[in-house]
């Protein structure tokens, strides 16, 4: 597969969660707390969520835990979203590098 068809499929695929992370915001939240999960593949689509929908803009206080695994997060790849600092941290991130 090319590097361009790859782009394309990855695009398709975060269209598709982008527009149902977007339908759950304005049919079914309503301010609710949230948490976003992701293993492999999905980190990279949670990553392109995060910065779109989240990160530095106000639905970030509505985020519990953004538990981004398998995949590395770029270090100061966020703006406002950090890595827990313990145990009673919320609207931040658990990386693969956090776990322990």
């Amino acid at each position: 597969m090319t590097l361009r068809l790859a782009k394309q499929a990855f695009d398709l695929a975060y269209n598709d969660i982008k527009k149902a992370f977007k339908h759950y915001l304005e049919n079914w939240n309503h301010v609710q707390p949230i948490i976003i999960a992701s293993h492999s593949q999905g980190t990279l689509n949670a990553e392109r969520l995060l910065n779109e929908f989240v990160d530095g803009k106000a639905l970030q206080s509505q985020l519990v835990c953004a538990y981004i695994i398998v995949l590395p997060v770029i270090k100061d790849h966020f703006s406002s979203l950090k890595p827990f600092e313990d145990s009673i941290s919320t609207g931040s991130i658990i990386k693969s590098e956090d776990i322990s």
